[in-house]
């Protein structure tokens, strides 16, 4: 944890302060070089290049309407104390231009008009920045336009002390400029995104399905608040389908199970023990996931290791011929084997070892089981390595209507990511085949359910979810889920995923066409590649001049990157902030340098 809370704002402290940098040539001094690159930035006074001293400015004015951004002032006050420089402070009723001030606000007004110069006026998100001889205007579209100038002044600061009096006007090409944290406290990277312009965290934590925890729900809301006031808007991850680790970590009998139907047992010396050893009724292969293919036709494991019992996915003992059904404390009794979980680790479940205890079955003296009676047992086991959620056992499902309206009633979140990607297996297990509903089918009905029970406490929450699953270009065909994505709301937002560069088959450019034709606002996701986290950014921008729907980009982190998986993530913020405003190969070296 602490090599990974050491990595990220390094990389991010480091080449955000060498771009903010004066390179010299001779007596004429450059332009400063920003990250994210803004649309428009030229010296205030082209004829005189000058610096503004930064301890000339004292005063942050802030009016009624851009109050807002104090953590926005705090953080360049910060900066200021770097080079041992004094913090701002904050002001109300000064007027823009007035000797010694840092204006801010969002309410244009005559004189701020005319000191900004005629500078093109910005989109949403945008702002417009002047440094005078001994103040400096910042005016913002709107106030996260207003806090993103002021993450620009940040930069502006020199190791001296000075401030280069430039002119910025400045914008987004993506609405949407996100990161996926998991594993470290978030609240350490906060400032470190915001630096760099991010304004979206979804966050996957195991203890954000603990929310019922006063402890827990306190340093979620902190975390959440602290999000928003540096203008990031905090999303949860509650996973199930696919990576339900977490789910299962509470609850393991939500699992995806295997089946067995009428396994021989024998009544023998007390207790039931298998029989002859005839093959369990393979898995078909039409429901087996495509992490599952080793169990197709597989016999279990052990019997009796790893089993579930839910009144969805009951034990059931009959007689050899299936007529008469034995009631537990009545004719046999269950001896617990080893439980499903063993602190964070699920057995049978998160990996099959050989040292778990099988559950036993013993006779009961008065019962109707005589010795040597042959038996036949049905029960769902939990296979190796099975991390899924069963979409039909109503303990996973009261367990995700608790956890979406604990999330939903504590943290007010605008969205809820419910994961579902690489959904491993499903339809497989008695609870689901005796529904009569394809894989496709499951699929659409949990996340209609799930969808359900995060509005009940919010209408206008809206669902984001990892998009491969109903993806045509991506894991759709190897899931048997053609055209499941038709079936689905379209408030949801689907999060694309590819990390390969190059595309040569254009299944970015596609899957962002795919989905924003049928009406989805969608997300696209690189991960550790530089170039993919480029190509991500050009091809989303393209597609928003035809579709407001292409929102932005969302850069994933996963652990197991064979480099550092944070090293692309100031090339996301920079193209994802500006598209087409320099080559790769240009940021990338200055970068380096």
């Amino acid at each position: 944890m602490n090599a990974h809370k050491r990595t990220l704002p390094a990389l991010c402290l480091s080449i955000t302060m060498g771009l903010a940098a004066i390179s010299i040539a001779g007596d004429e001094p450059a332009l400063p070089t920003v990250l994210p690159t803004p649309k428009h930035l030229a010296w205030s006074d082209p004829d005189a290049p000058q610096f503004l001293p930064a301890r000339a400015l004292r005063y942050a004015i802030l009016s009624p309407a851009s109050r807002g951004v104090i953590s926005g002032v705090d953080m360049v006050s910060l900066r200021l104390a770097e080079v041992r420089l004094p913090a701002l402070q904050c002001k109300e009723m000064l007027g823009p231009g007035t000797p010694g001030t840092l204006w801010l606000d969002v309410a244009s007004s005559a004189r701020a008009e005319e000191l900004l110069g005629g500078l093109p006026k910005p989109g949403a998100q945008g702002y417009r920045l002047v440094a005078g001889e001994d103040w400096m205007v910042i005016h913002g579209a709107d106030p996260a336009g207003l806090f993103y100038g002021l993450m620009t002044l940040r930069q502006l600061i020199q190791p001296d002390g000075r401030i280069p009096r430039v002119a910025v006007s400045d914008w987004p090409d993506l609405p949407v400029r996100g990161a996926y944290i998991s594993e470290v406290d978030p609240a350490d990277y906060v400032r470190d995104f915001a630096a760099k312009k991010i304004n979206l965290l979804l966050m996957e934590y195991g203890d954000l399905y603990r929310l019922d925890d006063p402890e827990v729900r306190s340093r979620w809301q902190g975390c959440f608040d602290l999000c928003r006031r540096h203008f990031i808007e905090p999303v949860p991850e509650l996973q199930s389908l696919g990576w339900g680790h977490f789910v299962l970590a509470l609850e393991p009998r939500a699992a995806e199970g295997v089946s067995v139907e009428n396994q021989p047992f024998v009544a023998k010396q007390g207790q039931l023990v298998p029989g002859a050893k005839e093959p369990a009724p393979a898995i078909p292969l039409e429901n087996a996931g495509f992490d599952d293919l080793e169990l197709v036709g597989a016999q279990p494991p052990s019997p009796l290791k790893n089993v579930l019992i839910t009144e969805a996915a009951a034990l059931v003992v009959t007689d050899a011929a299936g007529g008469t059904v034995f009631e537990q404390g009545r004719d046999y009794r269950i001896v617990p084997g080893d439980p499903l979980d063993s602190g964070d680790v699920l057995k049978g479940i998160a990996g099959y070892v050989a040292e778990v205890e099988p559950m036993r079955l013993e006779v009961l003296p008065e019962g109707r089981i005589q010795e040597g009676d042959g038996l036949l047992v049905s029960y769902t086991y939990a296979p190796p390595g099975g991390i899924t959620c069963c979409p039909s056992e109503p303990l996973y499902q009261a367990l995700m209507r608790r956890s979406l309206h604990n999330v939903a009633k504590h943290l007010a979140p605008k969205y809820i990511h419910i994961g579902h990607d690489e959904p491993r297996v499903l339809g497989r297990d008695r609870r689901c085949t005796e529904r009569g509903l394809s894989r496709a089918q499951l699929f659409v009905d949990d996340i209609k359910r799930t969808r359900t029970y995060a509005r009940e406490l919010d209408p206008d929450v809206r669902l984001m979810m990892w998009a491969d699953a109903v993806n045509p270009h991506h894991n759709e065909p190897h899931l048997g889920m053609e055209k499941v994505a038709d079936l689905l709301p379209r408030d949801i937002v689907l999060c694309t995923w590819f990390y390969h560069w190059p595309d040569p088959a254009e299944l970015i450019r596609k899957s962002v066409t795919y989905f924003t034709d049928l009406g989805f606002d969608v997300t696209g996701s690189p991960w550790y590649g530089h170039a993919n986290a480029h190509h991500w950014a050009q091809a989303l921008a393209e597609r928003r001049e035809a579709s407001p729907r292409a929102l932005g980009e969302l850069y994933t982190s996963w652990p197991e990157a064979p480099v550092d998986r944070w090293q692309a993530l100031p090339t996301m913020a920079e193209f994802a902030w500006n598209a087409r405003g320099m080559p790769l190969a240009v940021f990338l070296e200055a970068a380096r340098d």
